[in-house]
């Protein structure tokens, strides 16, 4: 029986997913858009994009933070559950509100936002990220640094799943300089 409710939620999803599809159509394309790339994910994965992602969603309270830095808002679909929650998260309140989803770990309430891109963790359960994957979506795996040079590593291995190496690279110049300033 609960795998005829699962097969039957699945399926509604697939259906109503279509009339999803205008949002798409209502974030803007920067004007590099459409250069085909690939990147490798911090568990060892090849991704491939045909352009850069457009309906964005992050399951970590640290990849908010980082894609909030990188992208438009209006790229990001939801951020994680604990976006906007002053005790674990530097997302605001004001953030979150104008991205205004928040997504819990499960593949229906993902799948349902009909992203071009979720960006996980290696913590996150990896029956979600297969099930994500089985339904076509791309899921970049970044992983918890344990230190600044994996932060940075971390930082410019987003920036480049969302198609913002440039920024990417800005984000880390920035926290140089602030760490030289620090340690003067």
């Amino acid at each position: 029986m609960k795998k005829l409710l699962m097969i039957i939620s699945l399926l509604l999803l697939i259906f109503t997913a279509g009339c999803s599809k205008q949002q798409a159509a209502d974030v803007p394309a920067s004007p590099a858009a459409d250069v085909a790339y690939s990147v490798t994910d911090d568990a060892g994965r090849t991704l491939h994009f045909e352009h850069k992602p457009q309906r964005i969603v992050s399951l970590t309270y640290g990849t908010d933070e980082i894609l909030t830095d990188l992208v438009d808002i209006k790229r990001i679909m939801a951020y994680s559950r604990w976006a906007g929650d002053s005790e674990i998260s530097f997302i605001t309140k004001e953030q979150a509100y104008t991205v205004g989803r928040k997504v819990p770990e499960n593949t229906e309430a993902v799948y349902a936002l009909q992203p071009d891109l979720v960006v996980a963790s290696t913590a996150t359960s990896s029956d979600l990220v297969r099930s994500l994957e089985g339904l076509g979506v791309p899921v970049y795996i970044a992983r918890s640094p344990h230190n600044y040079k994996e932060m940075c590593d971390k930082i410019r291995g987003i920036a480049a799943a969302v198609g913002e190496k440039q920024q990417g690279e800005l984000m880390v110049q920035k926290m140089d300089t602030h760490l030289q300033q620090l340690q003067k």
